[in-house]
């Protein structure tokens, strides 16, 4: 059984168990869940750490398999500018969904 904690909300890991549950739900479901605040942040936040650890990943592998530098430093930028992209994106979204941008008809 998970408690919660002084604030009634239960610790990081059952959060994550309660986001990987929703895997199946409905178009409605999914927004109701982004919708709560604390939600909201928190896949925030994971959407920031995704993305810089895919955007750390590819520089790794591009620095060892990359000969030329100026290949690893165009690669390393277009990686770079690809995630922060997708990152806003992402992000923009789940604050849309957040402040009540978006909703449920049907």
């Amino acid at each position: 059984m998970c408690r919660a904690g002084p604030t009634g909300v239960p610790p990081h890991p059952a959060r994550a168990v309660t986001a990987a549950s929703k895997a199946g739900a409905s178009h409605a479901e999914a927004v109701a869940w982004i919708g709560r605040p604390l939600n909201a942040v928190l896949l925030l936040a994971f959407l920031a750490a995704a993305f810089h650890h895919t955007a750390a990943g590819v520089q790794v592998i591009v620095e060892d398999y990359a000969n030329a530098e100026w290949v690893k430093m165009a690669s390393i930028l277009a990686v770079k500018a690809v995630c922060v992209l997708l990152w806003l994106a992402s992000s923009v979204a789940v604050l849309r969904i957040a402040v009540g941008g978006v909703r449920y008809v049907g």
